[in-house]
């Protein structure tokens, strides 16, 4: 463990404490995760759309955001997290062994939080996707990820021998420069985060459609990648020079950052299963003003409704895909889907009026 020999705290600073804004970010976090998670399945049932197994991977990852929360409450409550490392060297020596387990385990859960949104991601784009070069590169890209997430496991389990030297200074062991490894683990993320962003704006920007849509379909996706930001926040919050010396001080920030981190990625795995949805949504509330401003008082109207074949959208590969409640669907063999326009004609008779 980090000597406290260097760390100096002013004597009216060292009883200050700030757990409390962790449990409360905590408090409101949590709640606001299960609403994206509910409205995606919301969204895929109210378009009848079948559920892939990146909504299954979804579940895991809302689990294991639960599991980085209990843990986030537990460090404020069993392990001094939110006091200076001195004061609870003082107060109470075991809890700083405490933190440096919670530390551990939050490591753990943390690799597990920031990479399974991210094969969610992959897996929705190999669904919507299914053109061979955005294919090959989105399965290159789902081994490259459990790469990094199996090498990131095994790294962390062996950077101390033996293992109980992670929070035990009483028995001899060594452990390597553990600080160096939890900052470079999280590089990867980074790295995965732009080739996340770019990888479907190929096949968005080469389909036959609107402007508008094409860009929609851009903002939608790219909207996915704002891990990419919080992952870069957090990747220098790290660089703090008592993040492991005055480390239950620095953890409620760093806690902090790795929950908006993993929660945003949660989130963004889901913000495209959303564009459906707002669309129906959308398209009704047009029709409700169209019909408010083109009804008479004292019409008796009927209605006449249809839905009609709009168009076909071509990609220059030849493939070709229609746009319907899902953007695009690779589950049929001709990798089709149709577009229709559903409109409402209302007629009304005017009351024959007697000369």
């Amino acid at each position: 463990m980090a000597p406290f020999g260097s760390l100096s705290i002013p004597a009216e600073e060292a009883t200050v404490y700030t757990g409390d804004r962790l449990l409360i970010f905590t408090a409101l976090s949590v709640p606001f995760q299960v609403f994206f998670v509910a409205l995606r399945f919301y969204a895929r049932h109210k378009i009848h759309a079948p559920w892939g197994l990146d909504d299954a991977v979804i579940l895991f990852a809302l689990a294991e955001q639960m599991a980085m929360a209990g843990l986030s409450i537990g460090a404020v409550k069993t392990a001094g997290v939110g006091y200076h490392i001195t004061y609870m060297i003082e107060k109470d020596p075991e809890s700083v062994s405490m933190w440096a387990k919670y530390l551990l385990a939050l490591s753990y859960v943390y690799i597990g939080s920031v990479n399974v949104p991210k094969f969610s991601i992959l897996l929705l784009y190999h669904r919507l996707f299914p053109t061979r070069p955005t294919s090959t590169v989105t399965k290159v890209m789902m081994v490259v990820l459990g790469a990094i997430t199996v090498s990131s496991l095994i790294a962390l389990s062996f950077v101390c021998r033996p293992f109980s030297a992670n929070w035990s200074t009483t028995i001899p062991g060594n452990c390597g420069n553990k600080k160096t490894f939890l900052i470079w683990a999280s590089f990867p993320n980074i790295v995965t985060d732009v080739i996340l962003l770019l990888l479907p704006m190929p096949v968005l920007w080469s389909l036959n459609i609107t402007p508008r849509l094409k860009m929609g379909l851009t903002f939608t996706f790219a909207v996915g990648s704002l891990g990419l930001v919080t992952s870069v926040m957090r990747f220098q919050c790290f660089f703090r020079e008592n993040t492991f010396i005055d480390g239950t001080w620095v953890a409620v920030d760093l806690i902090i950052w790795t929950q908006v981190e993993t929660g945003v990625y949660l989130i963004s795995a889901c913000l495209p299963t959303y564009r459906p949805l707002l669309e129906r949504v959308s398209r009704r509330g047009n029709l409700t003003r169209f019909s408010r401003s083109a009804s008479w008082k004292g019409c008796a109207p009927s209605v006449l409704k249809n839905s009609v074949p709009l168009h076909s959208v071509s990609l220059r590969s030849h493939h070709r895909y229609y746009r319907g409640d899902e953007i695009y669907d690779g589950h049929d063999p001709a990798h089709k889907f149709e577009v229709t326009v559903s409109h409402e004609i209302r007629r009304h008779s005017e009351p024959h009026m007697p000369p």
